[in-house]
């Protein structure tokens, strides 16, 4: 009933996921922890599907084998002494590892699971009454020596890595033991079990496939740790193999599910090659490298360093260049939002800060925009990259003429022509930056009374005055203009189009231009044709408008047709209107 209820619930949220886009969702139901994002150069739903095509049916495997309870097939004794705190220790080691702790890590997991570690390793060891005491004995120092080594991680190694500096990651290789102890306890437990008589075969090839993925987590980390190159990438395999936690909650169920029988062991004596395997296993575990133990998620390395950068300021020039990159992890860990996932390993981190390195300001703004990350702000993004690229992200005089002069570049070429097929007496386009609050003007610039422009009212998309109008965008951001200037009046063009209206100007000069951007922020990427192609007189302006009101990005999302021709009338139309 267990099982069908886990699939229904998968089945309910991936339906959710799909709906909402929030795929999270059906992470967390079928593997049961947070989701913290894709690993890099993996799309989300891509990731997902694969992950869930993998652990959705072994999870419900698991969950079948843990609950299906123990099979009894004959009438026999009641089990030997300390068997039943065995098995009670057993299932107790089965519910602390299915519970989702990265929902409320931290203390609230290591003292349950060290607690229970502990009580696990002594009691199914001394159950193993058919081995000799002095292989129990070393079984026994083994497991504890594991679950010792795990607590002594868990407390010192983030002392150990703040007083190591630069070579506390070297360091970390002095944990390695636990891991290996962990490993030769499992082993000797598996041979154990295997001459035993108590247990099946297919309970002893639970616990291989459960020291196998241990020893596949423990490579894939050791790989993590010692190379440097973003191309290998391992994150998403560690994640992988992480959530594939089955097989040990599996082995440990259908131990405690097999005690049960009451079956008496089989004494058999010890043999040289016991030992033999075991020291295998700790050479081929010590050449992968070491972790505390199978049963912990993926997690990257803290570093109780990271205040000197994250609380006290420290900056730059202060920094050693062997600590940046340090500093860099530290800051968009800190951080913790979308451009920078809690989940993502530290060269993935590293490569997602230097391909924003390589992009000018202007295109990093714009991807942190489109990120929707507000756990970090520009000014904090840029203060972190200049860890990683100090000669990129600097605010010299020369720097940001360059930087400004990237980004009008783009913006310019981001605008193209709404209507090419009208060919004008006079045309052009170009990007408009506009000055806080949005808008613009069309004006006789060599009229004194446009010396500050013209005013808008804001209540409609024009604004008339005697020698200028004021033009209203919806965005209230930099847009894209295009200008055309007729003979004659055009067809009218609604199609595709918010706004449309038109009103009439006079040009005392000759001459009807929006003003270039220059020096300021306000006015015209390009330089824009005279629009009053007939010289001083009267001319109608009509300008049709349309926006992307959803896009997120710093370059233009709104664009605006301003048609000029000859014409007396000073009425104002209004064609379309959003209202």
């Amino acid at each position: 009933m267990i099982v069908m209820l886990y699939l229904a619930a998968v089945v309910v949220a991936g339906v959710f996921s799909v709906v909402t886009g929030d795929v999270g969702a059906a992470w967390a139901v079928a593997v049961g922890s947070p989701w913290y994002g894709a690993p890099q150069g993996w799309s989300e739903d891509g990731f997902v599907l694969l992950a869930l095509t993998l652990i959705c049916p072994l999870r419900a495997w698991m969950l079948w084998q843990v609950l299906r309870g123990p099979v009894v097939r004959a009438r026999r004794p009641p089990p030997a002494r300390g068997v039943a705190a065995a098995r009670l220790v057993l299932y107790l080691g089965v519910a602390v590892a299915l519970i989702p702790w990265g929902y409320f890590g931290g203390l609230y997991e290591d003292v349950p699971s060290m607690v229970v570690r502990v009580a696990l390793v002594v009691l199914f060891t001394l159950v193993l009454t058919g081995r000799p005491p002095g292989f129990r004995l070393v079984a026994l120092a083994l497991g504890l020596m594991a679950a010792a080594g795990a607590v002594l991680t868990a407390v010192l190694f983030p002392i150990v890595l703040s007083l190591g500096g630069e070579d506390a990651v070297s360091v970390w290789w002095m944990f390695a033991a636990p891991g290996l102890a962990q490993a030769a306890w499992q082993t000797m437990m598996l041979l154990g079990q295997k001459g035993d008589g108590r247990w099946s075969a297919a309970t002893v090839r639970c616990g291989v496939l459960d020291l196998v993925a241990f020893l596949a987590l423990l490579a894939v980390n050791a790989v993590t740790w010692q190379v440097r190159d973003p191309a290998f990438d391992f994150t998403a395999l560690g994640w992988v193999l992480a959530a594939l936690n089955v097989f040990g909650p599996v082995w440990w169920a259908r131990s405690a599910h097999e005690l049960a029988d009451g079956r008496r062991p089989r004494v058999v004596s010890g043999r040289p090659r016991v030992l033999g395997g075991v020291v295998a296993v700790v050479l081929l575990a010590g050449l992968l490298g070491g972790e505390e133990g199978p049963r912990l998620p993926y997690r990257a390395p803290y570093d109780v360093s990271c205040p000197a950068w994250t609380k006290l300021g420290r900056g730059f020039g202060e920094t050693r260049a062997e600590d940046r990159e340090r500093a860099f992890l530290c800051l968009v860990r800190d951080a913790g939002g979308p451009m920078f996932p809690a989940g993502r390993s530290d060269r993935a981190l590293l490569a997602s800060g230097r391909k924003l390195c390589a992009q000018p300001m202007w295109q990093r703004t714009d991807t942190w925009l489109r990120s929707d990350d507000r756990t970090i702000n520009m000014r904090g993004l840029d203060e972190a990259l200049v860890f990683l690229c100090p000669d990129v992200v600097t605010f010299s005089d020369e720097h940001m003429v360059k930087e400004n002069a990237d980004y009008l570049a783009a913006s310019n070429a981001a605008c193209s022509d709404p209507w090419p097929r009208a060919r004008a007496r006079r045309q052009g386009t170009a990007s408009y930056f506009t000055p806080d609050g949005g808008g613009y003007y069309l004006a006789d610039d060599a009229d004194p009374d446009n010396e500050y422009g013209v005013e808008r009212d804001y209540d409609g998309l024009l604004t008339a005055e005697e020698t200028g109008v004021g033009v209203e965008t919806i965005r209230q951001m930099n847009i894209c203009v295009t200008v055309k200037a007729f003979d004659r009046a055009p067809p009218l063009r609604l199609k595709g189009w918010q706004e449309v209206a038109e009103v009439g100007v006079t040009s005392r000069s000759g001459r009807l231009t929006l003003p270039a951007k220059g020096l300021g922020e306000e006015g015209a990427g390009r330089a824009l044709p005279n629009l009053a192609i007939k010289g001083p007189g009267h001319y109608r302006v009509r300008v049709h408008a349309r926006a992307d009101e959803d896009a997120v990005t710093i370059l233009p999302a709104e664009w605006h047709l301003v048609v000029v021709y000859p014409g007396r009338s000073k009425k104002e139309v209004v064609h379309r209107s959003r209202d």
